[in-house]
């Protein structure tokens, strides 16, 4: 009769765990799974690709050492975190523009910074 419940609370014991592992896997599996983008974030992230281009392109036709340095690193990171979110973008269109704003990122970087950023 002992050796019984030993028995049962070994199976109790390993169904436990398996369903443990078997939830961990799902929940993991949720969280990983990239999400579906629509059309309007896409319309959304090549305006904001566009826009962000535009804004290098006056950053290098005009002397933007003229700003403050909060102001200059405040443009580099939310340049740099829109240029990561559109790398991993699945558009075409996007991950060209994202391509764009990387080249026009790294020449404001030498126009303003040609000591620290070497070609």
């Amino acid at each position: 009769m002992e050796n019984n419940t030993f028995v049962t609370r070994n199976i109790f014991k390993y169904a436990a765990y398996a369903f443990l592992a078997v939830g961990a896997f799902v929940i993991i599996r949720y969280l990983t799974k990239p999400k579906e983008i629509d059309a309007a974030s896409i319309k959304d992230m090549g305006m904001f690709m566009q826009n962000a281009i535009y804004e290098t392109d006056q950053k290098l036709k005009t002397d933007s050492l003229e700003e403050d340095m909060a102001s200059w690193i405040s443009w580099s990171k939310s340049s740099a975190a829109l240029y990561n979110e559109a790398k991993r973008n699945k558009d075409k269109a996007i991950k060209q523009q994202s391509i764009i704003l990387k080249e026009h990122m790294v020449q404001v970087q030498i126009h303003d910074f040609p000591e620290l950023r070497e070609t």
